[in-house]
């Protein structure tokens, strides 16, 4: 009866200390880390973006009469995604399709 109830405490404490999280999962969340990959992620995807756009074909070429600088409009429907050139300067439209 003795040598019973030590197998079932063994067995109980064995089970107890068994890790009860999956593997491969980490217990800590690194923000840091995730935010880097996040951001690599994003800079790999307009890189690719950009290649593409380097191979469409051009709709129609502007050229501009004066300076503009989008960092300074603040009537910009987006303000975080507007652009900047100066006089002289070629603003190629791309034909989108689709």
């Amino acid at each position: 009866m003795h040598s019973l109830i030590r197998e079932q405490l063994q067995s109980f404490l064995y089970s107890y200390k068994k890790p009860t999280r999956e593997e491969g999962l980490p217990v800590v969340y690194d923000a840091a880390e995730d935010h880097a990959e996040r951001k690599e992620m994003a800079y790999r995807d307009a890189v690719e973006k950009l290649e593409v756009a380097k191979r469409m074909k051009v709709g129609f070429a502007v050229r501009a009469n004066r300076d503009y600088d989008g960092a300074l409009d603040r009537h910009s429907p987006l303000i975080d995604k507007t652009i900047s050139f100066n006089k002289s300067q070629f603003l190629h439209i791309h034909a989108v399709s689709g």
